[in-house]
Order: C-alpha cells, then structure tokens, then sequence
C-alpha cells in the first residue's frame, strides 16, 4: 500500500438512521486507520480543534424529543 503524504484512512460508524443507540452507549462517528499518514491526522486534528470543522448529529429520543450534538458543544441541545 503506497499512501499519499497527507490521506487519511477511515470508517464510518454504524451510526445509521433508525438505529437504536442506549443512553450509556457510545458511537464512533470517525475512526482513523493506522494506514492514515501523520501529517493527515494532524491536518484533521488542527481542523477539529481549531474550530475549522464541526461534526453534527441530530437525532430522536424514543420519547420523539429532537437532539443536536456536536464536536463543539459539551452537552446535547434540545430542538424544538
């Protein structure tokens, strides 16, 4: 396998629309591979950290209540 200096290999989760995920389960949104390059995952990392690039979840409760999470907020925000 003959990388590009700067890729970054990954997989998605299994985070699927209907899927039922419990309160203390967790969900890799991204996993990085150990073929990623180092200069990839730290582009990754300035991007994330630097608040260039943001990941957003929303979903439902099984009460119906609407959720939003991000990398860039600490705790769920409730959506109307």
């Amino acid at each position: 396998y003959m990388g590009v200096e700067d890729s970054i290999e990954y997989l998605t989760s299994s985070l699927i629309k209907g899927n039922l995920i419990s309160e203390k389960e967790g969900v890799e949104l991204v996993r990085l591979e150990p073929n990623s390059s180092t200069f990839g995952i730290e582009k990754l990392h300035g991007l994330i950290y630097n608040d260039s690039l943001e990941f957003v979840v929303e979903y439902v409760s099984v009460y119906g209540e609407r959720w939003q999470v991000s990398s860039t907020k600490t705790v769920p925000i409730k959506l109307d």
